[in-house]
C-alpha cells in the first residue's frame, strides 16, 4: 500500500467519526493498561496502594495477637512482604519479574520471621533447603501435618500475594472498594463477638481508610459528571477535603462512643451460638446434616492435646503420632496447664489465668506463712517438696507438632538450651509463664519451639505431711477453686459427701474420692456420649453412663471435691509415654541445634546420670487433678483406673492406657445443630483419613518416580513457558481455519490479535480508533506500517460489512503477523 493511500484515509478520518465512529470505536479492542482519562495517574493509583496497605494491616494485626506471638516480631515482616507485593503491583511490571520479586520478597520474609541471623549471614539459602528437604520427605510419607513452619508460611504469604493482586485489580480498574471496606469492617466485628478480641479502635480506623478509599476511587466519576476543577497534578484539592472532612468527623464520633479507657470484651458464650444454630437447624440443613451423621459415619473424634475444653464427652479415638520424645532422670506426667472455671459442660479459665510474665531462672522458694494468699500460691506450686531433689528433662517435639508451649514433670526450677524449629536459640527472656494455670510458653514469633532442656522440681507426695495440714484456706483461693455451677444437681454433692464420710483430713478425702471413682466406674474411649442438651457433664457421667475416660473420671474429682469444700482444679498434659532406658536422642538437622543438644548430652553423660527416654504420643494426652493445701500448694492426684498418678513418680507407668484431654469434634448422638456440625466434620476428617492412607502408601513406594516424573514436568512447564508467545499465536492463527463458526468467531480472533499489537506498539488511547492509532505509530518501517493498515482493513470488514465474509485470508494474516514481528524500530508512543 502507498503512502499516498495512507494519507487519503487520513483525511478522510473527521467526516467518519462525525458520522458514528467513536461509538464503533468504543466496541473495539482496548489496550488494557488504558485509563478512563486516556492517562495512568500514578498518584493516586499510589495512594489507592497505601489505604489498600493500611486496611490489610487491620486484617493481619487480629492473626498476631490471636497467635500470643511477640506482635511486632511477627507483623514487621508481613507487612514487608504485603507492601512489597503492592508495589511489585502498582509499578505494573510484566508478570516474570513480578512473580521472582514476590517470591524473593516473600522467602527472605520467612527468613526474617525464623532466623534472621542466618539471612545476614547468607546461611539462609542451606538451612532453607534442608527444612525443605525434609517436607518433601514428609509430603511423600503421606504425613502434611510434620511440613515446617518455613514452607507454611511461605504458602501462607503466597496466598496473600494473590489476594493482594486481586483487590488492587479491582480498584484500579472497577474502581471499587466499598465491598473489601465492608468485609473488612464485617471481619473485626466478628472477632468481638468470637473469641473476644477488642478491635474497636481497628473498627474505627478501618472505617475512616474506607471513607478516604471510597472517595479517592470516586474522584474520575465526579470529574466526569461536575466537571470538577482539578488542581497540581490533576487532584480536585476542594472535593479531596470535602471527603478528608466527612471521613474525619465520622473517626471522630467513633471514637468519641468507643471511649479512650481499656476494656476487656467478653465473647458470646458456646450457649448463644448454639441457640443461633439450633433455630436455623430446624430447616433443611439441619435435617441434611442429621441424615449424614446419624448414618454412623462420625464415629468418634482423634485424641489428642488440645485448647479447647469447653464441651467435654465425645467417644474417642486412638491416635499414635508421636507428639515428643524426651529423656528424663525419672518418669513423669507432663503437664501443660490447668483450668479453673467448671461449666457444666467443659472448663475455662480463669481471666488471669490468660495473662503471661516473663519467666526468671532462680532458686526456688520455700512456702512462707507470711504474705499474701497469691504469693503463699506461688511459692508452694514452685517448691520442691521436701528435698525430694529436681529432675532433669529434655524435650525435642516432633516436628508435626511443635508450638509454643512447654511441657515439664513438676514446676520449671531452671531453663536450659531452648531451641526453635529454625535451629535458632531461643533466648531466655522469651519464655513467659502464668502464675495460675503453670502455663509455660515462648513468644519467639512465628518460630514454634523444637527442643528444650529443664531442670523442674517434683510434685509433693509425702502423704504424712499433707495430712496434718489443717491451716484455713485463703479467700481468694475459695473464690476461684470452689467455684461450680448454680445449675449443678445436688446428688452430686451428696455422693460426694457419702464417698469421703470416713475420711478425717482433706488429704484422705480426696483419696477416698479418687479411689471411689476408680473402683466404681468404667475405662473406655469409645462408649461414651455427650450429654444432651444443657444436662450436667458430672451428673450425666456419675448417675446414668457410669463410664468414661479422663476426662470424665478427673471432672468427676475436681467438682465433687469442691462441693464439700476443698479447693482443686484440673489440670491437663501428657501420661509418661513408653519408658526404655535412655537411647541416642535424634538430632535436629540444623548445625547450631545439633551442637547444643550434643553439648546437653555430653554433660550428662559426664555427670552419671541416668535417663529413661519417653516416646510420647497423641494417645497419652491425659488431664488429672490438682488439690490445693494451704501449706503445700497444689498437690496432684489421678482418680482414672489404670493410672499410678502424677504424685507416685517411683511406680511403673508404663503402660498407661491411651487417653485424650480435648477432642477435636463430636459425638455419634443426635443433639443440637452444632453438634451436628462437629460430627459432620469428624465424618468427613475419618472417611479422608481411610480413603488417602493408600494414596500415602502408593506415594511412599514410588517416591523416586515420582520426583523424575515432577521433574520432566518441570521440564516441559519450562518449555512451554519459553514458546508461550508463539504457542498463543499460533493458537490464534489456527482458530481462523474453523469457517463453520462464523464471524463472531472472526471478530473475537482479530480482537485478541489486536491486543496483542496494542501491547506491542503500545496502547490505544479510548478515544481512537483503529485507522488513527495505525497513523500515530510514526516510528514503524513503512513495510510494518502498511502490514498493520491492511490488518486495519480486514479487521474494519470483518467487524462493519453489512454482509462479512465467512473466511479471512489466513496465509496473507499470517504473512502479515511475521512482518510485523520481524527487525526493525517499534513505536512505544502512547
Amino acid at each position: 500500500m502507498r503512502r499516498t493511500e495512507l494519507e487519503r484515509s487520513a483525511s478522510g478520518i473527521a467526516a467518519a467519526r462525525a458520522a458514528g465512529a467513536t461509538q464503533a470505536a468504543e466496541a473495539e479492542p482496548r489496550a488494557a493498561c488504558a485509563s478512563p482519562a486516556g492517562e495512568r495517574s500514578w498518584l493516586r493509583e499510589g495512594a489507592a496502594a497505601l489505604l489498600l496497605f493500611m486496611l490489610l494491616r487491620e486484617w493481619l494485626l487480629p492473626i498476631a495477637e490471636l497467635s500470643e506471638a511477640n506482635t511486632q516480631q511477627v507483623i514487621g515482616p508481613l507487612l514487608t512482604a504485603i507492601g512489597i507485593f503492592l508495589l511489585a503491583d502498582w509499578l505494573r511490571l510484566h508478570w516474570l519479574p513480578g512473580a521472582v520479586l514476590k517470591l524473593l520478597a516473600a522467602w527472605l520474609c520467612v527468613g526474617w520471621l525464623y532466623d534472621w541471623g542466618a539471612v545476614i549471614s547468607f546461611r539462609w539459602p542451606a538451612d532453607y533447603a534442608a527444612a525443605s528437604l525434609q517436607d518433601f520427605e514428609a509430603a511423600l510419607r503421606g504425613d502434611p501435618g510434620s511440613i515446617g513452619g518455613e514452607n507454611r508460611t511461605l504458602l501462607f504469604l503466597g496466598g496473600w500475594a494473590l489476594l493482594a493482586g486481586v483487590i488492587q485489580s479491582v480498584f484500579t480498574y472497577r474502581k471499587q472498594s466499598l465491598w473489601f471496606v465492608l468485609l473488612t469492617l464485617l471481619y473485626l466485628i466478628v472477632l468481638q463477638l468470637w473469641p473476644g478480641l477488642d478491635t474497636t479502635a481497628a473498627i474505627v480506623r478501618a472505617l475512616l481508610l474506607g471513607l478516604l478509599l471510597t472517595a479517592l476511587l470516586q474522584l474520575p466519576r465526579i470529574e466526569r459528571m461536575f466537571g470538577a476543577g482539578s488542581g497540581t497534578a490533576g487532584w480536585p484539592f476542594g472535593w479531596i477535603a470535602i471527603a478528608v472532612v466527612l471521613a474525619g468527623v465520622s473517626a471522630g464520633i467513633g471514637m468519641s462512643a468507643a471511649g479512650t479507657e481499656q476494656r476487656t470484651v467478653e465473647p458470646l458464650s458456646m450457649e448463644s451460638w448454639e441457640r443461633l444454630f439450633d433455630r436455623i437447624g430446624h430447616g433443611a440443613a439441619g435435617r441434611a446434616l442429621s441424615a449424614f451423621t446419624d448414618s454412623g459415619a462420625a464415629i468418634a473424634a482423634k485424641a489428642g492435646y488440645g485448647n479447647d475444653d469447653t464441651r467435654l464427652g465425645y467417644p474417642l479415638r486412638t491416635d499414635d503420632g508421636i507428639a515428643f520424645i524426651a529423656r528424663t532422670t525419672q518418669p513423669t506426667y507432663w503437664r501443660g496447664e490447668s483450668k479453673s472455671v467448671y461449666t457444666g459442660q467443659g472448663w475455662i479459665g480463669l481471666d488471669d489465668e490468660t495473662e503471661l510474665q516473663p519467666y526468671q531462672n532462680q532458686a526456688q522458694p520455700e512456702v512462707a506463712a507470711a504474705g499474701s494468699a497469691e504469693e503463699r500460691l506461688t511459692a508452694a506450686s514452685q517448691t520442691n517438696g521436701g528435698g525430694a531433689g529436681t529432675i532433669l528433662q529434655e524435650v525435642l517435639l516432633n516436628r508435626g507438632s511443635r508450638s509454643d508451649q512447654l511441657f515439664a514433670g513438676g514446676s520449671i526450677a531452671s531453663v536450659g538450651p531452648m531451641i526453635a524449629d529454625s535451629g535458632k536459640i531461643i533466648k531466655a527472656d522469651s519464655l513467659f509463664m502464668n502464675m495460675r494455670s503453670g502455663r509455660y510458653v515462648t513468644r519467639n514469633g512465628v518460630d514454634p519451639l523444637a527442643y528444650y532442656k529443664l531442670e523442674v522440681a517434683p510434685p509433693i507426695s509425702d502423704a504424712q505431711r499433707l495430712r496434718s495440714e489443717t491451716a484455713d484456706y485463703p479467700p481468694d483461693i475459695r473464690a476461684a477453686y470452689l467455684q461450680l455451677p448454680d445449675s449443678l444437681p445436688k446428688r452430686v454433692s451428696e455422693l460426694a459427701s457419702a464417698a469421703a464420710a470416713s475420711a478425717g483430713n482433706a488429704y484422705d478425702r480426696a483419696s477416698a474420692i479418687s479411689a471411689y471413682l476408680k473402683t466404681h466406674y468404667t475405662y473406655s474411649l469409645d462408649k461414651p456420649k455427650v450429654p444432651a442438651g444443657r444436662e450436667d457433664f458430672v451428673d450425666s457421667f456419675l448417675f446414668e453412663q457410669k463410664v468414661g475416660y479422663c476426662d470424665h473420671f478427673s471432672t468427676a474429682m475436681v467438682v465433687m471435691l469442691r462441693s464439700i469444700g476443698i479447693p482443686a482444679r484440673w489440670v491437663k498434659g501428657y501420661a509418661p509415654g513408653e519408658l526404655s532406658p535412655a537411647g541416642d536422642m535424634p538430632l535436629m538437622q540444623h548445625a547450631a541445634a545439633s551442637n547444643a543438644m550434643e553439648a546437653a548430652l555430653t554433660a550428662d553423660a559426664a555427670a552419671g546420670r541416668t535417663f529413661y527416654q519417653a516416646t510420647v504420643r497423641n494417645r497419652n494426652a491425659h488431664s488429672w487433678v490438682e488439690v490445693y493445701f494451704p501449706e503445700s500448694g497444689w498437690v496432684p492426684f489421678e482418680p482414672t483406673p489404670g493410672f499410678a498418678g502424677a504424685a507416685s513418680q517411683g511406680n511403673d507407668v508404663s503402660d498407661m492406657k491411651p487417653v485424650s484431654v480435648a477432642p477435636e469434634t463430636g459425638s455419634a448422638e443426635p443433639g443440637t445443630w452444632l453438634e451436628r456440625l462437629q460430627r459432620f466434620g469428624s465424618g468427613l476428617e475419618k472417611r479422608a483419613s481411610l480413603e488417602t492412607a493408600p494414596l500415602a502408601g502408593f506415594l511412599r513406594d514410588r517416591a523416586k518416580l515420582i520426583a523424575a516424573g515432577l521433574a520432566l514436568l518441570a521440564a516441559l512447564a519450562l518449555l512451554v513457558w519459553l514458546l508461550r508467545k508463539r504457542l498463543a499465536v499460533w493458537l490464534l492463527l489456527r482458530s481462523l481455519r474453523r469457517n463453520q463458526r462464523g464471524p463472531e468467531h472472526l471478530q473475537r480472533t482479530l480482537d485478541k490479535l489486536w491486543l496483542r499489537l496494542f501491547r506491542k506498539f503500545g496502547g490505544r488511547r479510548p478515544d481512537e480508533t483503529i485507522r488513527e492509532y495505525v497513523l500515530s505509530r510514526t516510528g514503524l518501517e513503512n513495510d510494518r506500517r502498511e502490514a498493520l493498515f491492511e490488518l486495519a482493513r480486514l479487521y474494519e470488514a470483518v467487524r462493519y460489512d453489512a454482509r462479512p465474509a465467512r473466511t479471512l485470508p489466513k496465509p496473507r494474516i499470517e504473512e502479515l503477523w511475521n512482518k510485523l514481528n520481524g527487525g526493525g524500530a517499534e513505536s512505544r508512543k502512547p
